[in-house]
């Protein structure tokens, strides 16, 4: 019921982006595409994807996040397009902090393959991020973060 598209493994041309997407709406498919750069968000976004993950390719898997600013100009980026689009934010989120800064700077979700699986007990790694989304959720709701 969804295709990924664009990852940094398999990166596709804006041409071929545009006709996976316009393909995909017409089977009904959600599509879900990455996006590396300010300039690639925006790019991608002109295609009005469902699902944007911005995560810059050279921090995948590296456990290095990719920072507010980042995170802050790639949401806007595609906001500014399309606020229909959720972006989430991903490359290096490893730790629970990770993800609430994630969500506290504005990203709709945000995912963590290597920083789950590679952790000494993946199952309480995954648990703690949950906690955390949680708690930025109630953090944005309650006003102490905006």
């Amino acid at each position: 019921q969804a295709t990924f598209l664009n990852h940094a493994e398999r990166p596709l041309t804006t041409n071929q982006l545009a006709q996976a997407i316009e393909r995909s709406d017409e089977l009904g498919i959600v599509t879900i595409v990455c996006a590396d750069s300010v300039a690639e968000a925006q790019s991608v976004a002109q295609l009005h994807p469902d699902i944007m993950i911005c995560e810059p390719t050279a921090l995948i898997g590296t456990g290095k996040v990719s920072g507010k600013e980042y995170m802050e100009s790639t949401n806007q980026a595609v906001k500014s397009i399309s606020p229909a689009i959720q972006v989430l934010q991903a490359a290096g989120i490893s730790t629970a902090q990770d993800v609430y800064d994630a969500i506290a700077f504005g990203a709709g979700g945000t995912g963590g393959t290597s920083g789950i699986v590679c952790s000494e007990n993946p199952q309480r790694t995954l648990d703690e991020m949950f906690e955390s989304l949680v708690k930025a959720r109630n953090d944005i709701e309650k006003g102490k973060i905006s």
